[in-house]
């Protein structure tokens, strides 16, 4: 069995490294290149984790040819959303090392959040592209490495292409995929610029014409469920829009009346992404240096890895001092995870689903009426 498991590396190894050694000449015609792309996409693809090292060494190469000027100033998009796919296949490989120093890491990092501009065109080609590096992105945790890096502008920038492309057109698990990083961002955060602050505000301010429901709903889910690490920074965040508070939501206003001294302590994340198919059962979580050193590194026997709850929507809300009690607690169960098309797997998948649409005035509704949702 060992020995057919290196002969198919070496079978990989080569005709990654004949994909990769096409690329080093890359024709400028963008309908040449794009094949050519996606050779090398479709070997990184078979590639596991912990590879031989032979296929290590090949992969060193590989991203040092996508990172080069003649493919990084290619102005076709979608090339560029095929370099970010490869780079991303690159992660997961050496996950939860990194694949390469910390600048060049910033510079794959630019590329990979240039591919989420546009994901709102599912005719797109490259759509199922933009969808699958969003996938990766949530699943390896790769924001805790841009927070570790100092990609403030960046995540500013990511933020903005996901509230901008999200559409009610879209599948549930790009909402989920979105939801997630930006909990994670914020929730992993020492400290929450206000401009990033006002853009999740922006999108929820009453009678913005430019604002689709569902890119409201998700920034709405987003401040959610990070109420508590918002909670300081939402009063301050308000007054530097410019706006009058009544302009916002209602979650706005109770986040305000909740204002408690600012704090800079950094919330780690309870949470994490539930594996669901033997792909992704073989994904390890990427932390972030500094972020690794307080979380238990994954074993590589990822056949032993105990599966992950993701609590996405809806959370806990502990807001009883200021509205009565009317969320009462309620919480996804253990037994509630997310699957890879964005559903609840349980039996009571139903009610959650009713639960996760229902808005916070809503809420106030049925509380005051006394009924629930069990």
């Amino acid at each position: 069995m060992e020995l057919i498991q290196y002969d198919k590396g070496i079978d990989v190894a080569k005709n990654l490294e004949a994909a990769g050694n096409a690329l080093l000449s890359p024709p400028s015609n963008s309908q040449q290149l794009l094949p050519q792309l996606s050779e090398v996409e479709k070997y990184l693809k078979g590639v596991p984790q912990s590879p031989l090292k032979v296929v290590q060494s090949i992969i060193n190469v590989a991203i040092t040819t996508l990172t080069s000027k003649q493919l990084v100033n290619n102005e076709d998009q979608h090339v560029q959303v095929s370099i970010a796919l490869c780079l991303t296949e690159i992660m997961r490989i050496t996950a939860p090392d990194p694949p390469c120093d910390d600048q060049l890491i910033k510079d794959l990092f630019t590329l990979i959040v240039s591919a989420f501009d546009n994901i709102s065109d599912i005719s797109s080609s490259s759509y199922p592209k933009r969808v699958s590096i969003l996938k990766y992105f949530a699943k390896l945790r790769l924001c805790n490495i841009m927070l570790d890096l100092k990609c403030d502008s960046l995540i500013l920038r990511m933020f903005k292409h996901f509230l901008a492309n999200i559409r009610e057109h879209h599948p549930e698990n790009v909402f989920m995929y979105m939801g997630l990083i930006m909990i994670r961002v914020l929730e992993e955060m020492d400290e929450i610029p206000l401009e990033l602050l006002s853009t999740l505000l922006s999108y929820v301010r009453k009678g913005n014409q430019n604002v689709v429901p569902i890119a409201q709903k998700l920034s709405q889910r987003v401040m959610e469920n990070s109420y508590k690490k918002l909670i300081p920074y939402m009063h301050q965040a308000v007054q530097y829009t410019g706006k009058p508070l009544e302009d916002y939501g209602r979650i706005v206003t109770v986040l305000c009346e909740q204002q408690a001294p600012l704090h800079h302590e950094v919330v780690a994340s309870q949470n994490s992404l539930a594996l669901q198919n033997k792909d992704d059962s073989t994904m390890l979580q990427w932390i972030g240096k500094k972020r690794r050193k307080s979380l238990k590194r994954q074993t590589h026997d990822m056949e032993e890895q105990e599966q992950l709850s993701l609590k996405v929507l809806p959370v806990t809300v502990d807001w009883n001092e200021h509205l009565n009690g009317y969320w009462n607690g309620v919480e996804c169960s253990e037994e509630q995870k997310w699957c890879e098309e964005g559903e609840v797997a349980l039996d009571k998948k139903q009610k959650v689903q009713e639960l996760i649409s229902i808005s916070i005035e809503e809420r106030v509704k049925i509380k005051s009426n006394g009924s629930s949702i069990h």
